[in-house]
């Protein structure tokens, strides 16, 4: 059984269900402290730390298992949302902090570049509002840096 000290599971995927990104061949959810040092580094405003849910791999089922900060435990998926005043809010902070990360990607070392075109590739799928989750005004990403394979669910 995973788990993150001062964090609660917010969902799990199995990896037979994802492709997943890796960096100089090392997936990324086993670079979880470098991509939030990166993020640090490189965004001084707070509000984009801890924008992403931490993945820790669970050997005993062969999943990633998302944490996020407690807080959180009562999230909401953006797509159930959909269609509200609410949901539109979340879409355009959604979208603002999509550009900012790809504007921050720029003027980095090829190697910075590396995390945050990580975080950012599947940021415009069609499925990223079932990834995203939202309370109190703001919102999480509790799952990135991989793509979904067809037919394959998060729990």
């Amino acid at each position: 059984m995973s788990s993150v000290k001062d964090k609660v599971k917010l969902c799990s995927i199995e990896l037979n269900g994802v492709a997943v990104e890796k960096i100089n061949g090392v997936p990324f959810y086993e670079r979880y402290v470098e991509f939030d040092n990166t993020i640090k580094k490189h965004i001084n405003d707070k509000s984009y730390h801890d924008l992403f849910a931490q993945p820790l791999f669970n050997s005993t089922n062969g999943a990633i298992d998302w944490y996020v900060p407690v807080n959180f435990q009562n999230s909401i998926k953006l797509s159930d949302l959909k269609g509200t005043a609410e949901g539109e809010e979340y879409i355009k902070k959604k979208e603002t902090i999509i550009q900012r990360l790809n504007r921050t990607t720029l003027d980095l070392s090829e190697h910075d570049q590396k995390y945050f075109k990580c975080l950012t590739k599947y940021m415009s799928s069609e499925y990223i509002d079932d990834l995203i989750y939202c309370d109190d005004g703001k919102i999480i990403f509790g799952v990135w840096g991989l793509r979904l394979i067809d037919g394959k669910n998060l729990t």
